[in-house]
């Protein structure tokens, strides 16, 4: 069986990465952490956001926070959703992979390294943010006979039906996983150490 662990949101917390590039590019100084989390997980999109809070976005805000989430001085707001020792043995145990969409790759290497994740470079799988889905990859690019993703959103989510997948979600990403209605086709996990005890 393999493994493959979506990075952001899953293995990371992206809160106050997303929390601070909104903030920093729409100028704002009183919006707090957990405000801009609940908007952001009610709302989604940032226009509907940005309207919530009575700002008007920028039109070239999408491209600057396109770049600004993969800029070093952003991604050190992520922290460890999951226990690294725990995660590297599971790693190394099995035939485990990372999956995440980036265009830095460089930054995301640094990334994965500064945070003490022991993961072989074949065993992290980049997909540029505007150039293939993670459910097109499985099916184009997965050979193997089953696969078990585990993520936190929309991108793992439309894998749901995809027949070489056994979707595992967890709910600390942007994907708000309450307001799903219909969750027979995915298993929840509360916490990502918990999945890797049972499977160790």
């Amino acid at each position: 069986m393999d493994y493959f662990f979506d990075f952001d949101g899953t293995v990371v917390d992206l809160w106050e990465r997303f929390y601070h590039v909104f903030c920093d590019l729409n100028g704002l100084q009183n919006l707090s952490l957990e405000d801009y989390k609940r908007i952001k997980r009610e709302y989604e999109k940032d226009d509907l956001v940005a309207k919530k809070l009575g700002i008007h976005i920028s039109e070239q805000y999408f491209n600057k926070k396109r770049d600004a989430l993969e800029q070093e001085y952003y991604l050190f707001f992520d922290k460890p959703l999951v226990n690294v020792k725990l995660f590297n043995s599971f790693i190394k145990m099995n035939n485990s992979y990372l999956i995440t969409k980036r265009n830095c790759v460089d930054n995301l290497y640094r990334e994965i390294k500064r945070l003490g994740f022991e993961v072989e470079l074949d065993k992290i799988i980049v997909l540029e943010s505007n150039n293939i889905s993670k459910n097109e990859w499985f099916e184009k690019k997965y050979y193997g006979e089953k696969a078990i993703l585990v993520g936190d959103g929309k991108e793992e989510y439309n894998t749901r039906f995809n027949g070489k997948v056994d979707l595992y979600m967890v709910n600390t990403g942007l994907l708000n996983l309450d307001t799903i209605v219909d969750c027979s086709c995915f298993k929840k996990i509360e916490k990502l150490d918990h999945f890797i005890i049972e499977r160790m």
